[in-house]
């Protein structure tokens, strides 16, 4: 997970060579700025200065940018791919690298389908038990259908195989419904280590009357998506929108 701070340090003391934005995956970015390094040095009298003031506006920005808007900004896109953030797999657990269902899930999850992304996940975990991000993705989603009992399991399996992301946990829009309950304020509460037997088990599903009394809270989301890709509402007019929905 990349880290506000250290991009602006990066910004600060090396800006002018666009290392912060290697850092940050835009390699495109980087690459533009070394090209503009080359092109004031020899057009450009101060040239060093003009590049420095930009990138001392950039780390402010970092500096003052929120840490959620920040992980939603440069973590979150790669929240959902298949690498295992350096984790090895476990012995006699097979891992998959380029899982195909992680993709599949993706999209169904990025078109607000999470029955259907979770349907694509659960095949991947099948694939790839013991994928840190694959139980993460599934604790996301089950927690946006309000399903508390089956994100609490996943996001306990994420932890397990190594997720320590915590800042995200406290943070994400996707865990609020989560964050309301009982087990996982006991979850802080312990520094999110888990004091109960590892060997769980997956809970039943709900019964289909209970999952049909859950509120409109997808749909909310999906139009407040709709007016944000219209120009109706600005991104901080849009994040205060679905911080009130999701309570």
């Amino acid at each position: 997970m990349k880290n506000k701070y250290i991009a602006a340090l990066l910004s600060l003391f090396l800006g002018i060579f666009g290392l912060h934005k290697f850092y940050l995956g835009d390699i495109k970015g980087g690459i533009f700025r070394i090209l503009l390094f080359l092109a004031l040095s020899m057009f450009v009298e101060d040239w060093v200065f003009v590049l420095w003031l930009y990138s001392l506006m950039e780390s402010v920005l970092f500096l003052t940018m929120s840490t959620e808007k920040f992980n939603q900004k440069y973590n979150e896109p790669n929240l959902h791919e298949s690498r295992p953030w350096g984790r090895q797999p476990v012995a006699g657990t097979p891992f998959i690298k380029d899982n195909p269902y992680i993709k599949t899930g993706n999209e169904k999850y990025k078109d607000y389908d999470y029955t259907g992304a979770i349907e694509e996940y659960t095949k991947g975990l099948a694939l790839s038990p013991n994928d840190k991000v694959l139980h993460f993705n599934v604790a996301c989603a089950y927690s946006l259908t309000e399903d508390a009992d089956k994100s609490m399991y996943h996001l306990s399996k994420a932890i397990e195989n190594g997720y320590n992301d915590f800042d995200t946990l406290r943070t994400k829009d996707d865990l609020a419904f989560l964050r309301v309950q009982p087990e996982f304020q006991e979850l802080v509460n312990n520094n999110f280590r888990y004091t109960r037997p590892q060997e769980r088990t997956e809970p039943a599903t709900r019964p289909k009357q209970e999952v049909q009394e859950m509120p409109d809270l997808l749909e909310q989301i999906k139009l407040l998506n709709q007016r944000r890709e219209r120009g109706e509402l600005t991104d901080d007019e849009y994040f205060i929108e679905r911080k009130k929905i999701l309570g």
